[in-house]
Formats: C-alpha cells, structure tokens, sequence
C-alpha cells in the first residue's frame, strides 16, 4: 500500500468518524433542547400558577383590608357620634341651673382631702367658679385663666392635682360604661 492510499484510508476513516461525531452531536444537541424546552413549559406553567396563586391571595387581601376599613370607619362615626352625644349632654349639664350646687358639692368634697391650691375652672366658668368658691368658704386660689374643658374644675396642689372636670368625671367614667349601651340602643 502506497503512502497516498493510507493517506486516504486515515483521511476516510477520519471523515467518517467526524461525521458520526457530527451526527452524535445533533442528536445529544436535539435532545438537551427538547429536555429544556419541556424544562422551560413547566417553568413557565409552574411560574404562571404561583403567580395567578399571588393574584388571588393579594385580591383577597385587599378585600379583607378594605372590609376592616369600612368597619373602621364606621365604627368612627359611631363613636363620633357618641362622642358628640356625651359633649352635648355635658354641654346642657354646665347650662343647668343645678350647676352652681354641683360645683358647691364637688368643691367641699376637694375640701376633705387638699386644704390649699390652685383652682382652674373648665372653659368659659370662671366667674361661676368665683361665686361657688366663695360659698365654699376654701382657702384655694382661682387661676385667671380656664382651660379647655366642659364643665367642673382641676384642683392644682404641691402634693396632687385633681381632676374634677366634667370630662373626666362624667365623660370618660360615664362613656367607658355606657357606650356600649349607647351603640346598642342605637344602632341595633
């Protein structure tokens, strides 16, 4: 055998064997490709339910969120409401011609436990107040200026202050307690 014939036996088993790779190739390339694709639909499937799953869980959130925030806000205006019942009524209570007595008899009960201190009256009261201490007979000192509060009055000692507003007497004690009666009777 001639130098060119192994020449070409090499260069022919050398085609062949490249072609075989070559066909190897394709099929291994063939079927990485099917293998991802199918890979990539169920990713794609798997990803579109996750989503479609945070879709309707947020929707339900929101529904939620937005159900608490109606019971918000019309527990608000309930509450608004009894606020505005409560101010009225202490509104009328101070306009009572029976205010004066009241006054008296929450000023001598203050009397029993602090013997000197600064009296501030509740707004717009501070000539009622003047009368009522000097029925009272008290050694307090009435401040020249009222505070922001119907009805009643603060007692300032250097021991304790007292808190005998109507507000706080009446309005946060009596609103604590009733209010549920309150909604009840007016909104059932």
């Amino acid at each position: 055998m001639a130098l060119a014939d192994i020449i070409q036996a090499i260069k022919t088993e050398a085609d062949q064997t490249i072609a075989q790779l070559v066909k190897e190739y394709a099929a291994k390339f063939r079927q990485l490709k099917l293998k991802y694709e199918q890979k990539a639909k169920v990713s794609a499937t798997a990803i579109t339910a996750e989503a479609a799953q945070k879709e309707a869980s947020l929707k339900q959130k929101a529904r939620v969120f937005a159900a608490i925030e109606r019971r918000n806000a019309i527990l608000k205006g309930k509450q608004d409401l009894i606020g505005q019942l409560c101010q009225g009524f202490l509104a009328e209570v101070v306009d009572a011609k029976e205010y004066p007595a009241m006054l008296l008899t929450l000023l001598q009960k203050a009397g029993q436990t602090i013997s000197q201190g600064d009296l501030i009256p509740g707004k717009g009261q501070q000539a009622v107040m003047k009368q009522v201490l000097a029925k009272a007979g008290l050694n307090y000192r009435l401040a020249a200026e009222s505070q922001q509060f119907i009805g009643g009055f603060k007692l300032v000692s250097k021991e304790v202050d007292l808190d005998f507003s109507f507000e706080g007497l009446i309005g946060k004690k009596l609103r604590e307690a009733t209010e549920t009666k309150i909604a009840k009777a007016l909104f059932v």
